[in-house]
């Protein structure tokens, strides 16, 4: 095993955050390359993303209906020459990243095995609290044109939650690689850090310009949760609160704040913006905001099944993170500031990400 050359291999989780990390990498690759990581891009991709695609279809011994454009012959011969390339190379680290890695039924350990055998290997993935990691993966899910769930109980990973959970997939890959490094982190305590957290794990710190460029990236498709969810349903229904039951809701609250000044105009814009999502979609403008939310019951399913994997993610892998409360807290909206009032427009018309929109939330208290 040649050890001065080392593959990060950043299996997921899925949710955590890893649309943002792929991109930025691939952003930045030119930036790496200077500092001896490479971060490559297959000649098969999906556009305009930065995951490893092809890595993931040259591992799969079935290939699902909506990656059946994939060529694994193809992708294999690539990763065989990748790896051989970089074996030559000068460079010291290879970074290797697709989400569906962590639990995937269908990789094959034995192929990847052979394919990283050269090389000294380190494994990461950060994983997020039980019960907000279900609620978001089956709100992707239900947003994905590719799959067929319709209620949580469809969803596979809420289906078998007490089968397939981190701790069980994390023990499959270390059986797998019984010699690689595992570096298991924290979704939840990095937060706004995230890829400077991902810097830090993946021996980045040191290249030149990189860790500013991190602290000002802009986080990737950071959706939305329970408590977001929540928020901004309080808000629409305190607007439905002040509008006349004679008239059409949307359209009342356009026109009677159109002939507002200050926070009324506020208020108008935010009418228009719900009035956009309304008309676009045909329903509640925050239908699709509940639509994925798990019920209390759910919620204190994964609470549990968390709480019980702590020891293990912790003694074995070295987690560090808190166990759960068993109830939900309720939150409410009181009254918002201009300021808020006009993050809220951002949010409803798409301009502003979950991460963002939590920050709002904080401010806003019973």
């Amino acid at each position: 095993m040649n050890r001065q050359k080392q593959v990060f291999l950043h299996i997921g989780f899925p949710k955590t955050g890893t649309t943002s990390i792929q991109l930025f990498l691939r952003d930045h690759s030119e930036m790496l390359k200077r500092g001896g990581i490479i971060y490559p891009e297959f000649t098969t991709h999906v556009p305009g993303t930065g995951l490893h695609t092809a890595l993931l279809t040259a591992l799969l011994r079935e290939i699902p209906a909506h990656l059946s454009a994939m060529d694994p012959a193809a992708n294999r011969e690539e990763l065989t020459k990748m790896l051989a390339e970089f074996e030559r190379s000068d460079d010291r680290c290879l970074i290797l990243s697709h989400e569906s890695l962590s639990m995937n039924p269908h990789l094959n350990f034995d192929l990847l095995k052979e394919f990283l055998r050269p090389f000294d290997v380190t494994v990461a993935a950060w994983i997020r609290r039980l019960d907000d990691w279900l609620e978001s993966y089956y709100d992707w899910a239900l947003r994905s044109r590719h799959t067929a769930v319709t209620t949580p109980e469809t969803f596979g990973p809420i289906a078998h939650m007490n089968r397939h959970t981190f701790l069980s997939s994390l023990r499959h890959w270390r059986e797998a690689f019984p010699r690689a490094r595992f570096s298991v982190r924290s979704y939840d305590r990095a937060g706004r850090g995230l890829l400077e957290d991902f810097a830090d794990t993946a021996g980045l710190r040191g290249i030149p310009g990189l860790i500013p460029e991190a602290r000002g990236y802009r986080v990737a498709n950071a959706g939305l949760d329970k408590r977001d969810a929540l928020f901004l349903s309080e808000i629409s229904r305190k607007l439905e609160a002040e509008s006349d039951r004679n008239l059409p809701f949307f359209s009342f609250l356009t026109k009677r704040f159109r002939r507002q000044e200050g926070t009324a105009e506020l208020k108008r814009r935010i009418a228009s913006a719900l009035t956009k999502r309304n008309e676009a979609g045909g329903n509640h403008p925050l239908g699709d905001f509940r639509a994925g939310l798990l019920g209390n019951e759910l919620r204190r399913e994964a609470r549990a099944i968390w709480n019980r994997e702590q020891p293990g993610l912790a003694g074995e892998f070295g987690l560090d993170s808190d166990l759960l409360p068993e109830t939900d807290i309720p939150e409410n909206v009181t009254r918002l500031t201009n300021d808020q009032l006009f993050l809220m427009i951002k949010a409803l018309d798409g301009k502003i990400d979950g991460t963002d929109l939590r920050h709002l939330r904080k401010t806003v208290r019973l």
